[in-house]
């Protein structure tokens, strides 16, 4: 029972991740490296509030870590 509740925590996990275009395209970025909130901004041309959402979303979702 508790690998089907892990399983489909993933899945919500997963789907949160993908239902927002900016959200994957961050979660990319930082797979291949460590960027700040500004760095992503500026690398995709978007608002640097916008991107800090979308990674404090990731972080609260353990899809991230900080760096410190």
């Amino acid at each position: 029972m508790a690998s089907v509740k892990k399983s489909r925590a993933l899945d919500s996990t997963l789907g949160a991740i993908a239902a927002h275009p900016l959200r994957s395209r961050c979660l990319t970025i930082l797979t291949e490296r460590t960027a700040s909130p500004n760095e992503l901004a500026a690398e995709l041309g978007e608002e640097v509030g916008n991107v800090s959402y979308h990674v404090k979303k990731l972080l609260k979702m353990d899809a991230i870590e900080l760096n410190g």
